[in-house]
């Protein structure tokens, strides 16, 4: 269920985002970047080092993300333009 407001942000032209479409970009991540205290997850803040955000594509989805998603990692690449409530989003 949707609450009653969204956001609506642009991304910067300058925005580094990693996308995983297949299982060898999502293990290539994962050897990459592992975290520290296991390597089958990412450590996000190794990867915020050199990606603003990590986009899981409706092709591939990280295990634990159930539909294509992006994370931001470094929001400054967001710029905020306005809410928008429920009535105003097309699904």
């Amino acid at each position: 269920m949707l609450g009653n407001d969204a956001a609506h942000f642009t991304v910067s032209e300058t925005a580094k985002i990693f996308k995983i479409d297949s299982f060898e970009k999502y293990e290539n991540l994962v050897k990459n970047f592992p975290h520290a205290e296991n390597d089958d997850y990412i450590d996000r803040e190794r990867v915020a080092t050199e990606f603003d955000s990590v986009h899981c594509t409706e092709d591939f989805c990280i295990p634990g993300w159930d539909c294509e998603s992006t994370a931001w990692l470094n929001t400054d690449k967001l710029a905020f333009q306005k809410s928008i409530s429920s009535e105003e989003i097309d699904l």
